[in-house]
This record gives C-alpha cells, sequence and structure tokens, in this order.
C-alpha cells in the first residue's frame, strides 16, 4: 500500500516543533555548460530504489563569509544518515545580497566553503537558488558557471524530480539588485515547465518538487493555488520540499494528496532582537532541522531530523529563556524600548530610523521656511 509518513525524533525535539504555531524566462540560462550540478544529476541517475536523499535548507552563513555555526554538525548528522544524494533548497550562501555591488572573489569564495564542507559527506548534491544565491545579474552568473540552470528534471528509476527557481533571476541587461526577497510567483514559462515534465502519464509513478520560497503560503486565492498547485495534483507529486524561512523554521500542509514541507535552519537571533520581536521569537522556538526522504517503490517515508539541541551554544537553557523574557512563568509583554533596539539592531532597521528622523526634519525645515514667507510669527 502507497504510504507517506513524517516522524519526528522524540523527547525533546518534538518539544521544540511543538512551538510551530504559537502566538523567469529561461532564455538567459539556456548556455549553462557542465558544471558540478549537472554532474551531480548524471551520478544521481545511477541510483536504483530503494534509496534516500536528504533535503537541506537554508544553510547559509553570515555577511562575513563565516559559515552557518551548526554547519558542522548538520553536515555530519547527514553523512552518517548515508543518504544517496543532498539537494539544497536555497539561501545556501550570503551572497552580498545586502551590498550595492557584487565582490565576485568574495561570492566565489562563499561558494567554496560551502561546497568544501558537503563534500565531506561524499554524495552529489544537487540544488536550487534563493534570493542570497542569486540576487543580481553577478550572482546569477556565478551560480550558472558553477551549477548550470536551476531549472530541471531527472528520473531515479519510476521518481521524478523537478527543480525549479522561485528566486528573482534578472535579465540581460538589468542592473537591479535583489528584488523580490520573499520569491516571485512563478511565471507562464515556469508553470508551463512543470506541466510538461508532469504530465501524469506512466513515465513514472510519484514525483518531487524543490523550490526555495514558501509560495504555498499564499491564500486560497493566490497564484500558487489557483495555477500551480492543480498541475502538481495531477501530476502526481507527493511532496514539494522549500528551504526559505519565516517565521518559522518548519511547517507542513497537505492539501489534494500533495504535501508540503518547509525545512531550515537559521542563524541565532540575539537576545535584544528576540525581546523586541516577536516574529524572532517564534522563529527561534523551533529547533533547526532537515529532511531525510526514503522511497521503496511506491513507499515513502518523510522523516524530520533536527539539530542543535545540546550544541547550540545555550540556545535552550533556563537561562536564555530569563535573559529574554524576564521570567519562568510566561513571557513578558515587550516595552517601546524593546521595539526600538531590536529595529536598530538591524541594518534595515537603522536606516529605517535614520531616514524617519531625516524626513522629520526636512519637513521642520519646510513648515518654517513657509511660516516665514507667509509673515507669521
Amino acid at each position: 500500500m502507497s504510504s507517506l509518513t513524517r516522524s519526528v525524533r522524540r523527547a525533546s525535539r518534538t518539544a521544540a516543533l511543538a512551538f510551530l504555531f504559537s502566538p523567469c524566462a529561461m532564455g538567459g540560462w539556456a548556455h549553462a555548460q557542465q558544471t558540478a550540478q549537472s554532474t551531480a544529476q548524471q551520478s544521481v541517475s545511477d541510483i536504483e530504489e530503494p534509496f534516500s536523499f536528504a533535503v537541506l535548507g537554508h544553510v547559509r552563513g553570515t555577511r562575513d563569509g563565516a559559515l552557518h555555526y551548526q554547519l558542522e554538525e548538520l553536515v555530519a548528522e547527514v553523512a552518517e544518515a548515508a543518504p544517496a544524494f543532498v539537494v539544497l533548497t536555497g539561501d545556501i550562501i550570503w551572497g552580498d545580497a545586502d551590498l550595492d555591488h557584487t565582490d565576485r572573489e568574495r561570492v566565489t569564495g562563499e561558494w567554496n566553503a560551502i561546497d568544501d564542507s558537503l563534500a565531506t559527506i561524499g554524495v552529489p548534491v544537487l540544488r536550487v537558488p534563493g534570493n542570497h544565491d542569486i540576487n543580481d545579474l553577478e550572482t546569477r552568473d556565478i551560480y550558472i558557471e558553477r551549477y548550470g540552470s536551476p531549472q530541471r528534471t531527472f528520473d531515479i528509476g519510476r521518481t521524478r524530480f523537478v527543480l525549479i527557481s522561485s528566486a528573482w533571476v534578472p535579465e540581460d541587461g538589468d542592473t537591479r539588485k535583489h528584488q523580490y526577497i520573499r520569491g516571485r510567483n512563478l511565471d507562464s514559462a515556469q508553470v508551463a515547465f512543470l506541466r510538461a515534465s508532469l504530465p501524469g502519464d506512466d513515465s513514472y509513478d510519484h514525483a518531487f518538487v524543490f523550490n526555495h520560497h514558501t509560495l504555498w503560503w499564499q491564500d486560497e486565492n493566490g497564484p500558487w493555488w489557483q495555477e500551480v498547485h492543480p498541475v502538481l495534483a495531477a501530476g502526481n507529486v507527493r511532496a514539494v520540499f522549500s528551504g526559505d524561512y519565516g517565521p518559522v523554521k518548519y511547517s507542513h500542509r497537505e492539501t489534494d494528496g500533495v504535501h508540503y514541507y518547509q525545512s531550515g535552519v537559521a542563524p541565532a537571533p540575539g537576545v535584544e532582537m528576540l525581546r523586541g520581536h516577536e516574529w524572532n521569537r517564534i522563529l527561534a522556538q523551533q529547533f533547526d532541522n532537515w529532511l531525510l526522504v526514503t522511497v521503496d517503490g511506491p513507499s515513502i517515508e518523510i522523516d524530520v531530523e533536527t539539530i542543535g539541541e545540546t550544541a547550540a551554544g545555550g540556545q535552550w537553557t533556563p537561562d536564555r529563556w530569563m535573559a529574554v523574557y524576564g521570567t519562568t512563568r510566561r513571557p513578558r509583554r515587550p516595552e517601546a524600548r524593546d521595539h526600538f533596539d531590536a529595529l536598530v539592531a538591524t541594518q534595515n532597521g537603522l536606516y529605517a530610523v535614520v531616514g524617519a528622523l531625516v524626513a522629520v526634519f526636512l519637513l521642520g525645515l519646510t513648515v518654517a521656511a513657509a511660516f516665514r514667507l507667509t509673515g507669521r510669527p
């Protein structure tokens, strides 16, 4: 009997996940040559059932080029599980996403560092881009040179795999930077690609789809549910895997037999950020996690694996809770100062505060000038 199950590690891991719901056109990619990703695709095509694969989301490090602080543990756990291959669901590097111009040497160094770390797993690695991986023409070209087109289809036995990009991929001549941070709806060409890749015929038994953004968090009238989901449901898709985070690291829903999984790791927010931002408190209350998918004929098992339970630098200690909430009984209500401290702790928030102050200053000058012109005191 065909089955699709999700098992979650017990004890403290289950407790943390229980916080879950607390208060492009492809023309520019056609020239992609033989790359690490296409070579990996050729390797996985030789795999026979039964097999397993790992899905890792949002493994990027920090803007200074450092790898994610839990990457070493994540890589060790995946290697121990011995999957046949790994799929990365975007935001794999920082990618100069917050800068006006991309430094090719720095971004290439980030790719080299993460690839060197993942190579210790000893299996092929496939990937789809996130908004940090491709965010302008330079990062687009670097990605394609290394990994080829992120949009592709391949089969392992009777199982079909479809990789698509929800990240914005600029066309030649587009000089914009870091558009559509939360992803872009799939355009007509991408929907047509999905329809052609997922005909729902007897050429495969079931399929998996991979992208970065959780576009399926839209309401039922959104483009994903009106245009994309019907194609997936009719195409025998068993699961869609997304790697973006926010406001949680893990989520799941099932509709018409299609299971949607969000899974990933995230940076550890500072205490001030947690005090002032509910969004970050909810995010921090989940363990970092990854997925292990096992395919054995018609049987599919998806295990949610967690990391960092004891090695995450004291994230789960009573002292950490007290530092954030100030009580052991219930979270305290953030005060105005908490919100302000959290706002200015982020670069964008600091820019917003400075911009508001400048706007108020300019408004004051304008009002004063108007009074002088009208002769009022």
